[in-house]
């Protein structure tokens, strides 16, 4: 989640170039034109646009356990991190044990996506004040 805020905070400069005069052989400095924006730079909005937020899930006993500690994950009997894109699809799922029943593993990702969005919206309510 701070991955994403950090990003949808930042600017990074789109940089075009091109020559003044095409049909000059030279390449030297002066035939060069650089300019650098931050307005529209459409390759990073599309990067941060599909910047995912993982949410992970432990098991317990019989219990799940939403974004666990470091000590609750050494004392869960698996976990599950879920990739979820800002429009709420899931994009991966990563496993660690085999305690998951496979019945359960789509509602886990339902709950996930809920979350994510969740966390996507707090995090747009919270930069764009909306």
């Amino acid at each position: 989640m701070g991955v994403v805020a950090a990003f949808r905070c930042s600017e990074v400069p789109s940089v075009n170039f091109m020559l003044r005069d095409e049909f000059e052989s030279s390449f030297d400095s002066s035939n060069l034109q650089i300019k650098l924006t931050t307005e529209d730079n459409k390759v990073f909005e599309k990067l941060i646009e599909n910047l995912p937020i993982v949410t992970s899930v432990g098991k317990i006993g019989k219990n799940y356990i939403w974004a666990m500690t470091n000590e609750e994950e050494s004392c869960s009997d698996g976990t599950l991190a879920v990739a979820v894109a800002m429009t709420g699809r899931c994009l991966a799922i990563k496993s660690k044990g085999s305690c998951f029943e496979l019945s359960s593993i789509d509602s886990i990702i339902r709950k996930s996506s809920e979350i994510a969005l969740d966390n996507f919206n707090t995090i747009n309510n919270y930069i764009f004040g909306s």
